[in-house]
């Protein structure tokens, strides 16, 4: 099985949310124009104050997992404040990659098996556009200030550049070898592509979108992570079991830390000082101390872990044989909760929509 074979309409316009629509009407004068007493006027000012304290507890109650299902075609929405599914969201077939961008209340799923990507509204939490796209659409990432999306297309070895705002594709990058793994550095919004069959990564400039440089990394690269601070790079590499660290202002290699048996994806802490890797067929976690490059724990994970996001002081690990999501504790390491999703789940990519 290779690992991207493990692996609807019309976009709808949002409305205006009804508590800015029922403060406008306040503002305006508009119960006064009815007739409305003064009493009764403080009773409906406390009404729409209630009802804009409702509506924003529903659309700005955050954060969420979208976590992809490959063998159920869906996408789990896990409420992470509760550490339950809330919601499921029927998306194309084979669904792998995928990429949130909370400012613009969307993520962003690749689904290989129909060549299409599906686009989600995090706010009604269904799928308001489907893009064709390539013939193995795969890693996928958002630019920083969510005008473009980068997909990686396996088997065509092009990055596709999609307009979010026109819902299509607008370039078609050249990239190295069966292209998995995409991720946009936070700081230059530099865009790196992991190129498996070709054991290198592309650095891509957003503004010419032309590949400024290849960096040779280990066997079979197939995630990438970016430091918060835009220094580092994080590249998984799946059969040299090993993670290569590049320095993204050099754009070379820095150090390889290896770690456990055909490694998949990693995520980094808030603070930036540990890197968490998912070991596939070991079915741990490797805790690497970014200082040292050393791996200075292992722990236990479930049944072929892939996916990996870290939020405040909790990890989510995404089990594609357990179809399930552990969420781990950070400063004991110990699974806090797990949380049944679809059938084989796999979470590739930024899963975790943060405000």
């Amino acid at each position: 099985m290779t690992d991207i074979g493990k692996l609807r309409g019309r976009p709808k316009t949002r409305g205006q949310p009804n508590s800015l629509f029922a403060g406008h009407l306040a503002r305006s004068g508009f119960s006064a124009a009815l007739g409305i007493s003064p009493c009764r006027r403080r009773i409906a000012g406390y009404f729409l104050i209630w009802a804009a304290l409702n509506v924003c507890s529903v659309a700005c109650a955050a954060p969420f997992a979208y976590i992809t299902n490959q063998g159920s075609n869906d996408v789990s929405v896990i409420d992470l404040a509760q550490d339950r599914v809330v919601a499921t969201i029927p998306v194309g077939k084979g669904p792998a990659g995928v990429a949130t961008h909370a400012a613009s209340q969307r993520a962003y799923v690749s689904n290989p098996d129909s060549k299409d990507i599906s686009v989600i509204d995090t706010i009604r939490n269904d799928v308001v556009a489907t893009i064709p796209a390539g013939d193995g659409p795969l890693g996928i990432a958002v630019s920083v200030n969510g005008q473009e999306v980068y997909l990686a297309d396996w088997f065509n070895n092009v990055l596709l550049v999609i307009d979010s705002a026109a819902l299509k594709i607008v370039a078609r990058i050249p990239v190295g070898s069966a292209p998995a793994g995409v991720a946009v550095n936070p700081v230059s919004h530099e865009i790196y592509v992991a190129n498996r069959d070709d054991n290198t990564v592309s650095a891509i400039d957003p503004n010419t979108r032309k590949v400024v440089r290849v960096i040779e990394v280990g066997d079979r690269p197939f995630s990438i992570s970016v430091a918060r601070d835009g220094r580092r790079l994080y590249v998984v590499n799946v059969r040299s079991n090993d993670v290569s660290v590049l320095d993204a202002a050099t754009r070379r290699l820095v150090g390889t830390v290896g770690v456990g048996n055909t490694p998949y994806c990693a995520a980094l802490s808030i603070d930036d000082r540990r890197l968490l890797v998912t070991n596939q067929h070991a079915d741990t976690l490797s805790v690497i101390d970014t200082g040292s490059l050393k791996v200075v724990q292992t722990i236990a994970a479930g049944g072929y872990p892939e996916g990996i996001a870290v939020h405040g002081e909790r990890a989510y690990v995404v089990n594609w044989m357990d179809d399930n999501v552990s969420v781990i504790d950070m400063a004991s390491y110990r699974t806090h909760a797990t949380i049944a999703t679809g059938r084989n789940s796999r979470g590739f990519g930024s899963f975790i929509g943060v405000p």
